[in-house]
């Protein structure tokens, strides 16, 4: 447990020679599972590293609730990467990070937020009628994804993607 957030089944393989750094973790974490490799090599005069992971089927309403405190947005996870770069410190870090990375989000919904229910209030606000009732509901979606290539520290996202009944929403940049 560290910062409330729960794992369980946790392995970490590490493995030390020759000037490089495999670090491989595995664990457990919101009905989801997390594995990943990386590696640091420190033979050159700069210290170069790389790493990949998948988190997959992570409840991310779960997570989020232990995390923040609140109940913002539900919906089955998959996170996604490979990226490298050279350095150690958070500038060195930032500039030179390079690869890909994904996440989706799918059969979710934003908590506490209907947008039906604001757009019936809103017409019948415009017809004279009254509001709704008080109650909210979710705003439901079938997928947020997106997918981003990283060079040299920066970030492009070609594929943006939100899907629901009532909206569907696509962005880049």
């Amino acid at each position: 447990k560290v910062q409330k957030v729960q794992a369980t089944d946790i392995l970490i393989d590490v493995d030390a020679h020759d000037g490089v750094l495999a670090v491989n973790p595995s664990f457990n974490l919101y009905d989801g599972q997390f594995e990943a490799q990386t590696r640091l090599d420190a033979n050159g005069e700069i210290t170069r590293w790389s790493g990949s992971g998948k988190l997959q089927k992570l409840d991310t309403r779960s997570l989020l609730h232990d995390l923040l405190g609140k109940d913002l947005i539900s919906g089955t996870a998959l996170v996604e990467y490979n990226l490298s770069g050279s350095g150690l410190t958070p500038d060195g870090v930032k500039k030179t990070v390079s690869g890909t990375a994904a996440f989706a989000v799918t059969e979710g919904a934003v908590l506490g937020v209907d947008v039906a229910k604001m757009i019936r209030d809103s017409w019948n606000k415009i017809m004279g009628a009254d509001e709704e009732g008080d109650e909210t509901g979710n705003f439901n979606f079938s997928s947020l994804e997106a997918s981003a290539t990283l060079k040299n520290g920066h970030i492009i996202n070609n594929d943006l993607l939100f899907d629901s009944q009532l909206v569907e929403s696509t962005g880049a940049g």
